[in-house]
Parts: structure tokens; C-alpha cells; sequence
């Protein structure tokens, strides 16, 4: 029996890896879009929306990353809306309320701007 030469194999679990690789962040259901705004001192720094209610549209501007962010999910058929907000905690994104879809002015009371 032959042997298989490193590099074929190598190639080879190149190849495996790259195509498993997904071509998008995640799919959405056709019935729901997707919105994150993020947040620093109290004012809106960013924001990206997927949405596939008329089709599949993603948008993003600003920066993508802040110390407050708000998850926003809309469902096309009946206009409902579930709302998380997270904190950055220097490490990873912690729910601090949920269910609460505020205007964006309205953040969580931890994080308004003292003034």
C-alpha cells in the first residue's frame, strides 16, 4: 500500500476546513430582522441590521463594539418585538434586562449618561 505524502494531507484538511466555513454570520428565519445598536456614554456609536422580511438586507455603520448594546428582534408578520441589553464587562456581553424594547434614548438606568 502507498503512503500519503504530508503535504496531501495537509492540502487536504485545508480543503475540509475552508469549506465548512460558513458564507455568512448566520441565517435568519424569513420572518425576522435582526438589529444590534451599540452604545458608549450614553449615545449611539453603531448599529447593524439583518433583515430578511423583504428579502435578505444587511447594513451595518459605525463602530461595531461600545460598553452598552441592544439586541433587537422583529417579527414581519405580526410587528412584535423582543428587546436584550447587554453591558460589557471588559471580557464578554452580560444581559442586564430583557423583553424591554425602549426608544433608543431610554437605555437601561445603569448606563445613562450622568449629567
Amino acid at each position: 500500500m502507498k503512503r500519503l505524502r504530508p503535504a496531501y494531507v495537509i492540502v487536504a484538511v485545508l480543503l475540509l476546513a475552508v469549506s465548512s466555513i460558513p458564507t455568512s454570520l448566520f441565517a435568519l428565519s424569513e420572518n425576522l430582522e435582526f438589529s444590534v445598536t451599540y452604545y458608549v456614554g450614553g449615545e449611539v456609536v453603531g448599529a447593524e441590521v439583518y433583515n430578511s422580511c423583504f428579502g435578505q438586507f444587511d447594513s451595518s455603520w459605525g463602530q461595531q463594539g461600545g460598553t452598552l448594546k441592544r439586541e433587537k428582534y422583529t417579527y414581519c408578520d405580526s410587528g412584535s418585538t423582543s428587546c436584550y441589553w447587554y453591558s460589557w464587562n471588559g471580557s464578554e456581553w452580560v444581559l442586564v434586562s430583557a423583553g424591554n424594547c425602549s426608544p433608543d434614548g431610554e437605555l437601561p438606568d445603569r448606563d445613562r449618561p450622568r449629567r
